[in-house]
C-alpha cells in the first residue's frame, strides 16, 4: 500500500467551496464597473441605470452557474465512478480532517480498512463484470451502514476505508461485523466474504502511521479470511 498517496497535490479546497460566492462578487465588481461607464454613453439616465442594473444581474447570475458547475465537477474529482464512494483523493483529506479534529476535542475515531476475500478468483472465474457487480453491491450495503459522520471510501481495486467519526474500536467492530452479516444474507454475494484491520486513531499519530497500522492489521485479517483484526 502506498501510504504517502495521502500527500498527494490537489486544487485548494476553499476555492472550490466558495466557488459560487467569488463568482458571484466578481460579476457585482465587473457589472458594477460596467454600470459607471454608462454615464459616458449617450442614453438618457434611467436607461443607463436599468442598463446596468441588467448586466450586474446577468453576471451574477452567470457567477452562480459557474460556481455550481465548478463544485459539481469538483465533487465528481472527489468520487469513484463505478461505487459512487468517495475515492483516494477524498480519503486523503478526510484523514487529516479526522486526525485535525482527534487532536483538537481529544475524541474517539476509528479507521478500518476492508478489503474483499478471493476478488481476483471471482473476477478470473465469473468475468470483470461480475467482479464491478460485487463491488457496487458491497458499497450499496456499506453506505447503508454509514453513521450521519462517518465515511466510506475504495481504495482502490477491491479495497475500501472507513472513518467512524466519534466511535470506540469496539463500536466500529459492530457495524462491520453488521456489514459483514448483511453481506452473507443478500442473495447476489452471499458468499462473498470481507476481511478487515481496524485501528483507533491517536492523537499522536500521522497518517502512514495510522495506514500503516491498519494495513498490517488487514494483513493478519486476510491469511484467515472473513474475519476482523482490531487494535
Amino acid at each position: 500500500m502506498e501510504n504517502n498517496q495521502w500527500r498527494s497535490p490537489e486544487a485548494p479546497y476553499w476555492l472550490y467551496q466558495h466557488a459560487r460566492s467569488i463568482f458571484a462578487l466578481a460579476g457585482i465588481i465587473v457589472g458594477g464597473g460596467v454600470c459607471l461607464a454608462q454615464e459616458y454613453l449617450f442614453f438618457p439616465p434611467q436607461m443607463k441605470r436599468l442598463l446596468g442594473w441588467l448586466i450586474m444581474l446577468f453576471i451574477g447570475m452567470l457567477g452562480l452557474v459557474t460556481g455550481n458547475m465548478v463544485q459539481a465537477l469538483y465533487r465528481e474529482a472527489d468520487t469513484d465512478p463505478l461505487t459512487r464512494l468517495g475515492n483516494r483523493r477524498r480519503f486523503n483529506r478526510r484523514l487529516t480532517e479526522e486526525l485535525q479534529l482527534v487532536r483538537e476535542f481529544e475524541q474517539y475515531s476509528v479507521l478500518a480498512l476492508v478489503d474483499v476475500d478471493n476478488f481476483k478468483h471471482i473476477n478470473d472465474t465469473a468475468g470483470y463484470n461480475t467482479g464491478d457487480q460485487v463491488l457496487v453491491r458491497i458499497s450499496n450495503i456499506f453506505r447503508r451502514n454509514l453513521g450521519l459522520h462517518d465515511s466510506v471510501m475504495r481504495w482502490g481495486g477491491d479495497e475500501f476505508v472507513f472513518i467512524f467519526h466519534g466511535s470506540s474500536a469496539g463500536e466500529g467492530r459492530l457495524v462491520l461485523e453488521r456489514i459483514r452479516e448483511q453481506i452473507h444474507d443478500d442473495p447476489v454475494i452471499r458468499e462473498v466474504t470481507i476481511s478487515a484491520g481496524l485501528i483507533e486513531i491517536k492523537k499522536q499519530m500521522t497518517p502512514d502511521q495510522v495506514l500503516n497500522q491498519a494495513d498490517c492489521l488487514l494483513s493478519k485479517a486476510k491469511q484467515i479470511k472473513n474475519s476482523i483484526e482490531i487494535c
